[in-house]
């Protein structure tokens, strides 16, 4: 998904701010895709469905977003005053 890092600090931020896209985007575009949709949307004659369950077990699963936030705010922040690039 992105370009190689070149070190083990950048890795470990793109990580995390992929996480926190897919742990946010995903769902809100699901959840706008059957409201859009209304009824057909949580029918299971559509591909809108199915991403919907998968994304619900994954945000029950992987835990609020507000950690992911936070944990890279930290890091940010962190680096930031130490006077190294966060990316």
């Amino acid at each position: 998904m992105f370009a190689p890092c070149p070190t083990e600090r950048s890795r470990v931020i793109a990580d995390r701010v992929e996480r926190f896209v897919r742990d946010v985007v995903v769902p809100y575009e699901a959840d706008r895709c059957v409201q859009i949709l209304g009824g057909m949307g949580v029918s299971r004659d559509t591909i809108v469905e199915q991403i919907l369950r998968e994304v619900r077990a994954f945000r029950i699963y992987d835990g609020p977003t507000e950690v992911h936030k936070w944990s890279l705010a930290r890091k940010i922040k962190r680096d930031t005053l130490a006077g190294t690039p966060a990316l």
